[in-house]
């Protein structure tokens, strides 16, 4: 009888432990995935960084409200950006930070979007809603100016105007029009690059230098590059395209003297960045390679140390350099000024190799 009870007893127990098992599993089935890092981008001297959940975080200088949080405060950790809606992809300017949300819509904050209006204020407008750009798919941005391929494959174009007087600006749109079928763009001062669907790539010069105001759409010339042909990706920094093509290597067009020559020592690249005077490249492997173009004739790419399982790639207009790793950790290198390598200290000393950037701050 006593054996009978025992045996009765680890059966329930058992049977209770199992319940137990199966309900934590569903718990977990059920609880949402922590959110991850998904993409990034660099301005100057701050950073962004773009969520599985569509929240933006922020960091690095921050006088004109680039990060993002409200204020004026320089951030060398991340902090959430207020007042935006779940974003799709994040791009930046030299001092000015851009969001495409997921319904399409264009979001802007930082300089030239009411963050300069007061300098010496601790506080800076959050992010406001571009509404001259609808339909967006893609962005890019370069100094305070910026580009979005719409839903239709067309390019609406923006940039931050002077209307006259001290902190007196206004947003103007401008449509590149004579282009279809684009599904990236890059910006280069005012040159903007749009890569169509078919490989090849188009360039269109959108300020009026003797007039001394940008074009109107119907001065805007766009020109095909005529060397660019099975072209995957774009990227740009101070008058050099960089080009990548569909067997994995990569063109480097000088814009100046109009040629393209194939860049020695990269091959099987899937994806390419564009730096101050260098460009980064993404292996197949997921290795990540570094080339100083301006460092004389006998420079060369170079494997970035302690980068693996990278899944992504991001440049900006000067020596800041971000990767972001398979399973959404993202990875920082360069000139650590004002806190813009996102590691909790505002260091002006260059940091060779990557570091993990902090997690945000609440």
């Amino acid at each position: 009888m006593y054996r009978r009870a025992g045996l009765i007893a680890l059966s329930l127990a058992a049977a209770v432990l199992l319940t137990l098992a199966v309900v934590n599993a569903l718990h977990r089935a059920r609880m949402p995935a922590s959110p991850a890092i998904v993409a990034a981008a660099a301005g100057l001297r701050h950073g962004l960084a773009l969520w599985s959940d569509g929240t933006v975080t922020g960091w690095g200088y921050n006088k004109f409200g680039q990060v993002g949080d409200g204020t004026g405060i320089n951030r060398s950790t991340p902090k959430r950006v207020r007042g935006l809606p779940p974003a799709r992809q994040v791009a930046a300017g030299s001092d000015a930070s851009f969001a495409l949300a997921r319904d399409g819509s264009v979001w802007a904050w930082g300089a030239g979007y009411g963050g300069e209006r007061s300098p010496l204020a601790a506080s800076r407008p959050l992010p406001v809603r571009l509404n001259g750009v609808t339909g967006a798919v893609y962005i890019a941005g370069a100094g305070a100016m910026g580009a979005a391929v719409l839903s239709g494959g067309s390019v609406k174009l923006w940039y931050v105007h002077n209307e006259g007087g001290p902190n007196n600006t206004a947003v103007r749109y401008l449509t590149l029009a004579g282009i279809r079928d684009v599904r990236a763009v890059a910006i280069d001062g005012t040159v903007v690059y749009a890569l169509i669907k078919d490989g090849t790539v188009v360039a269109a010069e959108t300020y009026n230098a003797p007039a001394g105001r940008f074009r109107t759409a119907d001065e805007l010339r766009p020109a095909a590059l005529p060397a660019a042909v099975g072209i995957e990706a774009i990227a740009v920094t101070e008058g050099t395209l960089f080009l990548l093509q569909e067997d994995g290597s990569v063109l480097r067009h000088d814009a100046a003297n109009r040629t393209t020559v194939r860049v020695s020592g990269l091959k099987r690249i899937v994806a390419i960045a564009a730096a101050r005077r260098q460009l980064l490249s993404l292996g197949y492997d997921g290795t990540v390679w570094q080339w100083d173009y301006n460092a004389g004739p006998l420079a060369k790419p170079n494997r970035v140390k302690g980068l693996s399982h990278v899944i992504g790639i991001y440049g900006s207009a000067t020596d800041l350099h971000f990767a972001l790793k398979k399973g959404g950790k993202l990875f920082s290198w360069g000139i650590g000024m004002f806190g813009s390598l996102g590691q909790g200290s505002g260091s002006t000393s260059y940091q060779k190799e990557p570091v993990e950037v902090l997690p945000p701050l609440t």
